[in-house]
């Protein structure tokens, strides 16, 4: 519960609203959204779907989202499982940059080169 509550947490704040904002849209209680994060209260399967159309993430995402925090570096037979974490990866960057205007996602792009170029040296 805690770690569905701190990638709602999450994902809240990425898209700018306060918690009271996301359960007007949500049509829910400002203090069930604060306990949901909180991993106080567990929403049901109706909930969820509502807040994630709210803010606008598949449940996939959001269960990505859980997941990472649960299992950080995934470990199988005693190698870490580089090819599924470079997924999730590309999957968690991809979805962080959906929806930037130009100018943001010309900054992140040159970001991006400015990384690479210092991890090629």
């Amino acid at each position: 519960m805690n770690n569905l509550g701190k990638a709602l947490r999450s994902l809240r704040r990425q898209r700018g609203f306060t918690q009271e904002q996301l359960a007007e849209r949500a049509d829910l209680h400002p203090t069930y959204i604060a306990k949901i994060e909180a991993g106080e209260r567990l929403p049901s399967l109706d909930t969820l779907v509502s807040l994630s159309n709210v803010l606008q993430a598949p449940l996939h995402v959001i269960m990505e989202r859980v997941e990472s925090q649960v299992m950080p570096g995934v470990v199988h037979d005693g190698v870490q499982d580089s090819s599924e974490d470079l997924q999730q990866i590309k999957r968690e960057i991809t979805y962080m940059v959906e929806d930037l205007n130009l100018e943001e996602g010309l900054l992140v792009r040159d970001i991006l080169r400015l990384v690479r170029t210092h991890i090629q040296k």
